[in-house]
């Protein structure tokens, strides 16, 4: 299936798997892999070596004993991989530096009265130097700079 896929923005970020939000990572030769359960559906995202995106596979049966198996077939090596940004339009799935509620007030900081802008500053500030990113499959995941998700 053909996807409209932004860029990748040049950071790149750690992901390690995560068994409760059903995602996996790996590698395949020189391609990284991520590989998770979308609703019904099984979705595989290749990455090149840069961290962009080179492509995306789907497959019908969204449960976890298909994705192992589909796994087994793809991933040859279980490992992090580093990724850049990412955003599949069409489905909730995309590697973002911050979540909606920071990006809203960063896209729009006079919407917010002068007490808000002094909290979400200082929440910004602190997402910066903690290096931490959101990865978002079936909801918005708040990742640390070592690729696993915190809260």
């Amino acid at each position: 299936m053909e996807h409209d896929l932004e860029a990748p923005t040049g950071i790149r970020r750690r992901l390690q798997p995560n068994n409760e939000h059903c995602w996996l990572t790996g590698l395949s030769d020189e391609t990284q892999i991520l590989m998770g359960i979308d609703g019904e559906e099984l979705v595989c995202i290749r990455f090149n070596a840069s961290g962009g995106v080179i492509g995306i596979d789907e497959r019908e049966g969204g449960r976890k004993q298909l994705l192992a198996q589909w796994a087994s077939e793809v991933i040859t090596k279980p490992a992090t991989i580093y990724i850049g940004e990412f955003e599949v339009p069409e489905r909730d799935i995309a590697l973002r530096q911050f979540p909606n509620e920071y990006q809203e007030f960063l896209d729009s900081p006079w919407a917010f009265d002068v007490p808000e802008r002094s909290h979400y500053a200082v929440l910004i500030n602190d997402w910066r130097e903690r290096d931490r990113f959101v990865m978002v499959w079936n909801g918005e995941h708040w990742c640390c700079s070592d690729g696993l998700v915190h809260a």
